[in-house]
């Protein structure tokens, strides 16, 4: 038995990086492990490496930057599984031209789409049956660059 037995977990981009190990390891402690993400066949990659592992695991189509498709994909975890108890945002990008002379406006508009709008909707969606509830737990993966001096950081533009 894992420490995570009987728990619903919601991992999103699920499908590679941080978000697959991530639902790798919540599924070996024993969570229900829903993968999310944009790209159903990484997700399916998922899902089959976590059985591999003796693990279980659903995936969920959706893009975190969409609102709706946010709802949704909470609204059918909820009405098949009664609750979600952990709630882990690994959706993140980061773009090649980031230094202040490169970076355009869209690049920008993308990153926080992803980074920060996506984690919003997912825990907007979350919190008032975890608040309800009375337990729950949000796991938000961040980029080192929050805590290291970097590219975008406030200093003298380059």
């Amino acid at each position: 038995m894992g420490m995570l037995d009987g728990k619903i977990a919601w991992v999103t981009s699920a499908g590679s990086g941080i978000g697959q190990s991530a639902a790798v390891a919540l599924a070996q402690s024993g969570a229900l492990v829903v993968l999310a993400g944009r790209r159903a066949a990484q997700l399916d990659e998922a899902r089959a490496i976590i059985a591999r592992a003796g693990g279980r695991a659903e995936s969920v189509p959706m893009d975190a930057t969409v609102q709706p498709q946010v709802s949704a994909a909470h609204d059918a975890i909820v009405a098949r599984h009664g609750a979600i108890d952990i709630l882990v945002n690994s959706a993140g990008i980061n773009v090649p031209k980031r230094r202040y002379k490169d970076l355009s406006v869209a690049d920008w508009d993308r990153v926080v789409d992803i980074n920060l709008k996506g984690a919003m909707y997912t825990m907007l969606a979350v919190l008032p049956s975890m608040r309800a509830r009375r337990n729950g737990l949000i796991i938000n993966i961040s980029s080192w660059l929050g805590a290291t001096p970097g590219i975008l950081r406030a200093r003298p533009m380059p």
